[in-house]
């Protein structure tokens, strides 16, 4: 049999779902392609609430891809869901083809994706996506499969879930081969082979690109979260399996072959991302374990997300050993009223000490970035001022990244907001809301220039007042709107001016 997998969520090839998807069922016997439709997605600052949609050479592209395939997956994100439903339509009525649908997106929406996809996948998809294709192999409906919803008599049927995979040694190695997918031209909007071309300017694209012209290889040591925030999807698939193991790890080994191994079809690759939830979850020992084998050899400049409560010096010290060269953390909010919102039990304190430690090693790292979220329709101005004032005793030189809140389908604060009739127009204030697009308020001016290397942190105490953070009339909106897009103008100006320099600079 033979199956499609499409991900249109992300501006490069990373898409670790959709690899681990088609290495499973070319594992299990089956034929599997991959294609890669990259959103052209506007500046974030502009504010912009919905993507383009994808030409129509790029749906023609699409559908010849598809044809002779039984079966085409999409990975569907909320803000990506018109792309989403643009390529499902199109699949539908060009090829007659069945879509299944997987991701948080419509996990936390059954009912209305069941309106637009044929099949919606429930939880991990590699086992499931093998039995259906299988059964279909066999001359069967395949709609007994295991963590498989579809519409059924004016209704849903949704099958139960198979246990989570605990043993992550035992999936097939993440399929980046050359060559077997495609990937879409954004200039031309056509689909071209993902050769060693594409590859090598897909993968420029990455965290450690600030270190210089890097190509990434980007794979995880870990499945799961241990942590339960209100915000997040994550939690809804904590529920799904509920009573088993959901954090799981590979071995170092089991990690290290992989890179081995892609590594030589994708020699270009000088660097590695690792997209674990929290990377420091494990223990000290395990972490020195990684550490020594990956060192002994990979021995490449890696990166990974970080929680502030599980770093220590021990562990840190081990990954600097072995090549860690970028770090972002979540911190979210610096108020105590905020965090038992979110679920994150975690003291300004012990943020700080993290903080403090990141900071005595930069040389070694890059300047952490420190992930903040705003425009919370329940902080007051003291929790924003709680958060503020914690910014700024975060040490410099380090990023202050903030993305607005949004209710995410399946989350917490989801029903939440449901519950107090905040959202309205779902698809409008929830699915093409862009988390990037933050709202004219003065905090996020603040946060704006926190941000900014050059601005200096003694300026920032000032601003952090009452009566600056409340005022939210139409002459403030204007005020910060016009301050934030000027700052951006003269960022992006000193940007190009680098860039036009450094290309002119013979040496």
């Amino acid at each position: 049999m033979r199956i499609v997998l499409i991900e249109n969520s992300c501006p490069d090839t990373r898409a670790l779902g959709v690899r681990s998807l088609s290495s499973y069922c070319r594992a299990g016997g089956h034929d599997a392609r991959i294609i890669f439709l990259p959103p052209v997605v506007e500046r974030m600052s502009t504010g912009v609430k919905r993507l383009p949609p994808y030409r129509k050479s790029t749906m023609n592209d699409v559908i010849s891809i598809c044809r002779g395939a039984d079966l085409v997956g999409i990975s569907v994100l909320s803000y990506y869901y018109d792309l989403a439903v643009q390529v499902t339509r199109a699949v539908q009525t060009g090829l007659d083809l069945p879509v299944i649908w997987g991701g948080y997106h419509p996990m936390g929406t059954v009912s209305s994706s069941l309106e637009i996809a044929d099949l919606i996948g429930i939880g991990e998809g590699e086992q499931m996506l093998v039995d259906l294709l299988n059964a279909w192999s066999e001359g069967h409906d395949g709609l007994a499969t295991r963590n498989l919803a579809y519409p059924e008599n004016g209704g849903i049927h949704q099958n139960d879930v198979r246990p989570l995979i605990q043993n992550l040694d035992s999936l097939p190695f993440l399929d980046y081969r050359l060559n077997a997918h495609y990937v879409m031209d954004t200039q031309s909007g056509r689909l071209v082979p993902l050769d060693r071309g594409q590859a090598l300017r897909l993968s420029r694209m990455g965290p450690l690109s600030r270190l210089g012209p890097h190509h990434h290889y980007q794979t995880f040591m870990s499945r799961g979260c241990p942590y339960h925030c209100a915000y997040c999807c994550e939690n809804m698939i904590h529920a799904i399996y509920r009573g088993q193991k959901y954090l799981r790890r590979r071995s170092p080994e089991s990690l290290v072959a992989e890179l081995e191994c892609n590594l030589r079809e994708n020699d270009y690759v000088d660097a590695i991302a690792f997209s674990d939830d929290s990377f420091s979850e494990a223990s000290d020992d395990e972490i020195e374990r990684f550490a020594a084998v990956y060192r002994s050899r990979i021995n490449l400049p890696f990166s990974g997300q970080f929680s502030p409560i599980t770093l220590s010096e021990r562990k840190l010290k081990a990954l600097l050993d072995a090549g860690l060269k970028y770090v972002e953390v979540g911190i979210q909010t610096g108020s105590e009223r905020t965090k038992k919102m979110y679920h994150r039990s975690l003291s300004n304190d012990k943020i700080l000490k993290t903080c403090g430690l990141l900071n005595r090693n930069i040389g070694r790292l890059l300047p952490p970035d420190y992930h903040f979220i705003v425009d919370n329709p329940w902080e007051s101005t003291s929790d924003l001022i709680d958060t503020l004032n914690l910014v700024t005793k975060i040490p410099r030189p380090r990023g202050i990244k903030v993305s607005s809140l949004i209710f995410y389908p399946g989350t917490e604060l989801y029903e939440k907001a449901r519950a107090e009739n905040r959202i309205g127009n779902e698809i409008e204030q929830v699915y093409r809301k862009n988390f990037g697009a933050l709202s004219p308020a003065p905090a996020n001016l603040i946060f704006f220039l926190s941000d900014l290397a050059w601005f200096p942190g003694v300026l920032l105490k000032p601003l952090i007042k009452p009566w600056i953070l409340n005022r939210r009339g139409p002459l403030s909106r204007t005020i910060v709107s016009i301050a934030v897009s000027g700052i951006v103008f003269v960022r992006r100006a000193l940007g190009k001016i680098r860039r036009i320099l450094k290309r002119s600079d013979p040496s």
